[in-house]
């Protein structure tokens, strides 16, 4: 037999090794089907969930704060505590009535919220409730350990007395932030 034909050249090294060779004895390859794209595949690989990895903790380190937000409300919703919740319906034209609604955001966080929309849940005198979600026409921005008091118009179609009222901040923005306008509130 031929000594050439019973050789074969390592693709990463360049020797010459037996054609049987699973590894090569210079270079410590492991030699088969495709071992050049087998090897660049699982540095790819790698170098993929490496990068994934740091795109999350990027994430998870330094929220979007394209809307000049550094803090998501969701996580702090608790710290701001409305108290003082004082609703009456007022009939002001022939057949609209409104909710006159008033109140105290207590913040009891570390952070300053500038406050732009409540959600209000009124019992009335038949025990049926009304969810009403309420855009702040003049966001307001409550500081850390303080109160600030706020007042609204929504309508209704309640007629008779509220018997129970209760309200929580849903949608506040971090205060240090710029203020946005009317048209862009959710």
């Amino acid at each position: 037999m031929d000594a050439a034909a019973e050789t074969k050249i390592c693709p990463f090294c360049a020797e010459t090794i037996k054609m049987a060779a699973k590894k090569c004895p210079f270079c410590n390859s492991r030699l088969g089907r495709f071992p050049i794209f087998r090897q660049e595949l699982m540095a790819g690989l790698a170098a993929l969930i490496l990068y994934g990895s740091f795109i999350f903790v990027c994430a998870s380190v330094w929220p979007d704060d394209s809307d000049g937000s550094r803090y998501p409300f969701e996580r702090h919703r608790n710290e701001l505590k409305v108290v003082n919740v004082n609703v009456t319906v007022e009939n002001q034209e022939s057949n609209k009535y409104y909710y006159a609604v008033s109140g105290f955001v207590t913040n009891r966080g570390r952070l300053p919220w500038r406050v732009q929309e409540f959600e209000l849940t009124v019992t009335n005198a038949q025990g049926a409730p009304d969810v009403v979600h309420a855009s702040v026409a003049n966001p307001f921005v409550v500081q850390p350990g303080d109160e600030h008091a706020f007042a609204f118009h929504r309508s209704t179609t309640l007629t008779n007395r509220v018997l129970a009222a209760r309200a929580r901040v849903e949608n506040a923005r971090d205060g240090n932030a710029p203020a946005k306008p009317i048209s862009e509130l959710p």
